[in-house]
């Protein structure tokens, strides 16, 4: 009977010592029993159906129950609704030995984002037709269009106001289940081109010729300038001959904030040279030993004219002269301009004077001959050494001895005077 007894103590100290171990491992023992239940900590709206399970330290099958919120549960599977808190429960009833147990946890269920898309052209010139544009969210919730920058709204179409960036803005302000998403889209309006029409110019000129107006038209609509080279030159839309050669005239535009610069036109024209008619006249009769006459030359062009003489009379720096002779003649002056690089030679014009020499039957004796006499006629050695007037002698010189006796002595004598007329 003793060792009975003993038998049964050391039974329960030792179910006394397993009963301890196992409160300390956290595991419910005897009539104790807990539930393990770790639902995941934090879904979002529209996140897929997640399982949840929970055990009994017991081994004893958990019941699982959703208590409230946004969440469905079908078996161990649970799907979220909406946005809120889902409030769930496990209990294990016990047995008939263990005792109840039921543990309550909670899982948030948080807004889902949202993404935006903007549908607009990539491509957009200045003065291109309005485009449609168009956002979408991936909620399939409506989507609000702003703009800022260079261009605007009209409805559902982009309206392009100015080259430069246009900002698209697009914005989802959200709703129970979504949170707000914004986006921005930059699109880059470029400058439009642009063509100048010029019109026609003139199909030639002559040096000389009156200024004259070109005309050119951008597309832009802009002002389009003139330049112009090499034989004219341009003031605004005027354009002057300056010489003779070819002349170049350029329109161009040069753009502005929307415009790019158009390409430069030219257009190009000969300018020929101008014609000159030369004017000469010669004042006449020329009289040897009479007084020498400036000869008027001059040409329509500012260019000087050169005069050469012929016949009876010499010409030196614009002046004529006669020469020596006895009787009458004439003489021809010629007057010719050669032209330049402006003006073409003009036409030669010839003037015959009457030129008057000396006379062996009118009217005066001559006391002072010109001092170019013996240029003209022969001299005796010692000519103008005497104060008569002019003789010829014998033998056909002159000698200024005529009058005093002895004249033309060592000549044959005297023959004839010679008389100015």
């Amino acid at each position: 009977m003793g060792t009975v007894l003993r038998s049964r103590r050391v039974v329960l100290a030792v179910a006394a010592i397993l009963v301890a171990t196992l409160a300390v491992a956290g595991i419910a023992a005897s009539r104790n029993q807990s539930i393990i239940f770790e639902p995941p900590g934090a879904k979002t709206f529209g996140d897929p159906p997640f399982a949840v399970s929970a055990s009994a330290t017991s081994g004893l099958p958990v019941n699982l129950e959703l208590v409230g919120g946004p969440c469905s549960l079908s078996g161990g599977s649970v799907t979220v609704t909406s946005v809120g808190t889902c409030t769930f429960t496990a209990t294990q009833p016990g047995d008939g030995w263990r005792t109840p147990v039921t543990v309550t946890k909670s899982l948030a269920i948080s807004k889902a984002d949202q993404s935006l898309s903007i549908d607009a052209p990539s491509a957009v010139t200045y003065r291109d037709p309005p485009a449609l544009v168009s956002a979408n969210s991936s909620a399939k919730l409506p989507v609000t269009l702003s703009t800022s920058g260079a261009c605007a709204l009209d409805g559902a179409k982009l309206v392009i106001q100015r080259a430069g960036p246009c900002v698209v803005r697009a914005l989802q302000v959200g709703d129970d289940h979504y949170n707000q998403a914004t986006r921005e889209l930059t699109i880059t309006i470029a400058k439009a081109t642009q063509m100048i029409t010029f019109a026609e110019t003139p199909s030639g000129a002559t040096y000389g010729d009156g200024p004259f107006r070109v005309a050119a038209q951008a597309t832009s609509g802009l002002t389009v300038s003139f330049s112009a080279s090499n034989a004219c030159a341009a003031n605004g839309s005027v354009v002057a001959i300056r010489a003779a050669g070819t002349c170049t005239i350029a329109a161009s535009q040069p753009g502005d904030d929307n415009w790019s610069a158009a390409a430069v036109v030219t257009r190009s024209l000969t300018v020929a040279k101008a014609d000159q008619q030369i004017r000469l006249v010669v004042p006449g009769p020329l009289r040897y030993g009479g007084a020498a006459v400036a000869v008027d030359a001059t040409s329509s062009s500012p260019l000087a004219v050169s005069a050469t003489a012929a016949g009876a009379c010499t010409m030196s720096s614009g002046i004529a002269r006669a020469k020596g002779f006895i009787g009458t003649d004439t003489c021809a002056v010629t007057a010719t301009q050669s032209g330049d690089a402006n003006f073409n030679p003009a036409l030669p014009v010839v003037q015959r004077v009457a030129v008057v020499g000396l006379s062996w039957t009118c009217c005066l004796v001559i006391y002072a001959p010109p001092a170019d006499f013996c240029q003209y006629f022969g001299c005796i050695g010692n000519f103008g050494n005497s104060a008569g007037y002019v003789m010829q002698c014998a033998d056909g010189l002159f000698s200024t001895a005529g009058g005093i006796r002895g004249s033309c002595s060592g000549h044959g004598g005297n023959a004839r005077a010679i008389l100015a007329p």
